[in-house]
């Protein structure tokens, strides 16, 4: 068993009571937000089933170097910001699933859903801002679930190290003829992959070319030393086309992951609405702790790039910290 896998689940073992701790805690602050917001019964279902993944809280817990106020505050900014952008609703456009751009497809050695990413049929550029953002969101949303899924599945089986944290991600860069260059935008898309912490294990870059160095130089700001290495998938879990055995052909009629959520529309917000540009900013949240620098792309340690930003304690958020530390 890989190393890292067992790592992971002995810290998992050593800080579930803090994960419990998060999620009951979650779910009283869960309560306040809904009658703030007047939520419906689908938005509530819907952060429900966030606060009750454990593989997610620990996620957030392991960024925040294991401390109980910083991470539940982190948890309740992204639960904002699931809010106000209705997360649960975003579904894809038919014609963003006519083609294989991105799909999961099996599971490499340590159990990890398998995503893959044909950057050759990115929507052209004057396209790609419409629906890149609700795109992504809906890929992480799908690989959230379906890594807790499967970590459910494997405690009930009694398995030995049953929790799986990560997916790994191949990207096939072949013919990537509309790979986007505005700075802003990958800013954007960093911003929002920290939305999502600890997602990606390891990334495969396949028909990789010099002239996209600049590229992957951006991209590993965000990825832990583990991501950058390490050939993890058996050869009959690896497409032919990679160099694998594996003779599948994706089609949304063969896709087992994303057929039970699409729409005609790729969501309710357009290239207007804010989560392109809520990605860019940084939370207002009242009782916030924690923030994401984006004024540069300087490399950071994995597990590690907060800043911390002082804030004018109030009564309320000093009784919150009170109930976390207790």
């Amino acid at each position: 068993m890989d190393k890292r896998h067992t790592e992971n689940n002995k810290l998992y073992k050593e800080h579930e009571n803090k994960v419990d701790n998060i999620k009951s805690t979650l779910k009283k602050e869960v309560t306040i937000i809904a009658e703030e917001y007047e939520l419906t019964a689908e938005s509530l279902n819907d952060l429900d089933d966030f606060v009750q993944d454990k593989a997610n809280l620990f996620r957030y817990l392991r960024k925040n170097d294991y401390d109980l106020p910083t991470t539940l505050s982190h948890l309740l900014d992204v639960i904002r910001w699931r809010i106000r952008h209705d997360i649960h609703q975003i579904g894809l456009q038919k014609e963003l699933l006519k083609d294989p751009l991105v799909y999961f497809h099996k599971r490499d050695k340590h159990n990890r859903p398998i995503l893959i990413i044909h950057l050759s049929y990115l929507p052209k550029p004057q396209d790609l801002e419409d629906c890149l953002m609700p795109l992504i969101i809906f890929v992480l949303e799908t690989a959230r679930r379906l890594v807790w899924n499967i970590s459910k599945e494997r405690i009930e089986q009694n398995m030995d190290d049953p929790m799986i944290f990560e997916i790994v991600l191949l990207v096939d860069f072949k013919n990537a003829n509309s790979i986007p260059t505005d700075i802003g935008l990958f800013k954007s898309l960093i911003s929002l992959l920290r939305k999502y912490p600890g997602m990606v294990g390891t990334v495969h870059l396949i028909n990789f070319s010099w002239i996209y160095q600049g590229l992957w130089q951006m991209c590993k700001i965000i990825l832990s030393n583990e991501a950058k290495q390490k050939n993890v998938i058996e050869p009959n879990d690896l497409l032919e086309e990679f160099g694998g055995k594996d003779e599948f052909k994706w089609s949304i009629e063969m896709d087992n992951y994303y057929c039970f959520k699409y729409d005609n529309t790729l969501s309710r917000h357009n290239s207007n609405s804010s989560i392109y540009y809520d990605a860019l900013s940084r939370s207002t949240s009242s009782f916030s702790l924690y923030n994401t620098p984006i004024t540069s792309l300087t490399p950071v340690p994995s597990h590690s790039n907060l800043v911390m930003t002082p804030l004018t304690t109030n009564r309320a958020e000093k009784k919150r910290r009170e109930r976390i530390e207790n």
